[in-house]
Order: structure tokens, then sequence, then C-alpha cells
């Protein structure tokens, strides 16, 4: 007698994930000034891609930006004659539009913005008037849209001028800003986004160069003052003092992903730009370190990010009709020469690097 069975159940078929509209394991080039596109850079090939913004007609995107991971991005928008500021608008890669996920208050304008890597946008907007006197509000929205928050604002952190957001990690704030009582001097600070509770983290007697830079761990911040890097701890505010070998300067730091390794750039020679060079710095470590053949034409730099255990950067060209040049230095190590991609493209202004992954 045929013995019943019964029927397989049917397997759900999977639905493909939708792929990013920008490859993650490119570069990504930003214009600094109004424009409508970026571009991608596959760094093997050289290939360089232009990608429009979602934007409406007659409107035009600046202060664009990345997210770390490269899941979204965020820029403002204006109206191509540069009068009117719509808000920050906010694209996730695997989505064809954007949306405008906040706008200026009345009298206001937002001048800064920055993205998260838990998937927010901190931004700046400031009364409509003289910096020095105006009005501030430090805010974060999701960046796939709903309410913002105010941080902070120029009741609630009197001392402070208008902050620069840094990095949020766990909650922790990092922001570099000048004081009320001491204008020209920056400091760096961590705003507990829960509390509110503001705390200096840079050293009180130093005046820090450029702004500082946030471990992908969130541990440590690390910046330049005096042609010295500080390297501090973000909860204890231990500062450890990395002094560059043989009277060269620093001039500025960024990470490598490890988050136990900085990139320094430096002059090994003080005043004399022409001797501009990288070096790879354990921050446990004392000099001599792994560092980059000088190079005449780096005193033209303009933008870096560290990149795959090197550097990728971008220098002013010497004439100014000159095609913008990006550069790949593949490891920091005497001997090693730039692999060079033109910009033929560049949808206009000066090339930022806005985004680079971390492999």
């Amino acid at each position: 007698q045929p013995t019943a069975t019964t029927a397989p159940s049917p397997v759900p078929s999977s639905t493909p994930e939708p792929q990013p509209v920008l490859d993650q394991n490119a570069l990504w080039i930003a214009a600094d000034s109004p424009s409508t596109s970026v571009l991608v850079v596959e760094p093997i090939t050289g290939s360089v891609t232009r990608v429009p913004l979602p934007l409406n007609e007659g409107q035009e995107a600046s202060d664009i930006v990345a997210s770390p991971e490269g899941r979204f991005l965020a820029y403002l928008v204006w109206d191509d004659d540069g009068t009117v500021q719509h808000g920050i608008a906010s694209w996730n890669l695997r989505e064809p539009n954007a949306r405008l996920i906040t706008q200026p208050l009345p009298g206001y304008r937002i001048i800064s913005l920055m993205l998260t890597l838990s998937g927010e946008v901190v931004f700046v907007q400031v009364q409509n008037g003289p910096l020095l006197d105006a009005g501030w509000r430090l805010e974060i929205a999701p960046a796939s849209g709903g309410p913002s928050e105010l941080l902070a604002n120029r009741t609630t952190a009197p001392e402070l001028l208008l902050p620069q957001p840094i990095n949020l990690r766990a909650g922790t704030l990092m922001m570099a800003a000048e004081s009320t009582g001491n204008e020209h001097t920056v400091s760096l600070y961590a705003l507990e986004s829960a509390s509110g509770d503001l705390q200096e983290i840079s050293l009180p007697e130093d005046h820090v160069m450029g702004s500082g830079a946030l471990s992908p761990d969130g541990t440590q911040i690390a910046y330049v003052v005096d042609h010295v890097v500080r390297v501090a701890n973000v909860r204890t505010q231990e500062a450890t003092t990395i002094t560059p070998p043989d009277g060269s300067q620093a001039i500025s730091v960024a990470w490598f992903a490890s988050s136990d390794e900085l990139l320094l750039d430096l002059l090994t020679m003080p005043d004399a730009p022409e001797t501009q060079t990288w070096a790879r710095v354990k921050v446990s470590s004392s000099p001599p370190w792994p560092t980059t053949d000088p190079d005449p034409l780096r005193a033209q730099l303009f933008t870096y990010r560290p990149f795959d255990g090197g550097v990728t950067y971008t220098l002013f060209p010497t004439n100014p009709n000159d095609t913008w040049i990006l550069y790949l230095l593949p490891q920091i190590a005497e001997g090693v020469a730039p692999i060079r991609i033109p910009l033929d493209n560049l949808p206009g202004g000066s090339p930022k690097i806005i985004y680079a992954p971390d492999r």
C-alpha cells in the first residue's frame, strides 16, 4: 500500500539587498564649492566616475560629507544662485533619492555638519549677522529622517563661541571651539549628549592647531599644539606627548583604522615647506618612525586621508588651470612613489576627499 508523504515546504527566495549607489571600496571626492555631483575613484584601476546628487532642478549642494562606513551622504541644499538655503539633505546610498531632514530656523543658517557612525547628522546653525555676536545651536537628527534634538546652544554653553563637531561615539560628542574669554584660541571639548555635561579635553594651556582627530574606537583624541602631538584619553584626559625627532614639526594628524597608529604630516626642517613628509607612528613608540621621502610639491597640500596603510591626498595645482590630481601613496616608506590619478571631470572647486574605506 502506498505511503503518503508530505510535500516539502517551499523555501522563500531571498530578496537581494540593494547595492550602494557609490562603491564602498572606492574613494569619494567632493568639490569644496557648490556642485551637483561627486566623483568615485577606483584606486586599483584609476577609473573616475561622476555620480549626480539627488537634487531638484535649480538646486546645488555644498558641505558634502560621508558617514564613516559609507552608508550615507549629507549636504546643504541651496538654490543654484546661492541665495536660499533649504536645509540638510540626507541620502541613504541604498536608495535612489535623498530626503530633506531638517531646515534652518527663521533668521538662522546652517554652517557645518557631520555624519556619525551610528547614523545621525550633527550640525550647527547660527543666527544671521556677525558670527562673534550671533546665537548658535548645536543639534543632532537621525540621518534617516525625524525630529532634531538640541545638544547645546549659547545659553547652555555661554563660554563657547561657535563649536565645530569632530565626531560622536557612545553618546559623547567631541568638538573644537574657541572660548568667549580667549578668542582665537581653540580647545577641544567632550559633550555628553544625554546630560549636556561639557568638559574640556585638551590641556588648559594648549592652543590647538586646526581641530582634533578622534580614534576609530572613540577612546583617544589626537591634536597638534606647538608642533608636537598630544594624544588624550577621552574619559580621563590623561595625555601623551609625541615629539617629532631632530627638530621636525608636526603640522596635522589623522588616525589609521587600528586606533593605535597615527599618520603625521611633518616638516622635517622648520619653516621649510619643501621638506614636508608623512610619518606612521604607533602611539606608544619612539622615533625613528617609518617616513616618506620629502616632496617639494607637498607644500601645496590641500586635503588627505589615511588609506590602506598609506595615504591619499590632493595638492593645489601649480598652475590654476592645471587638472587636479589625486595621489595615492600605498605605504609610508622611503623610496615609494605616489600613484597619480587625474580628476578631469571634477565638478567645480577644489577636491575634498570625503570618504576612504578602511581596508
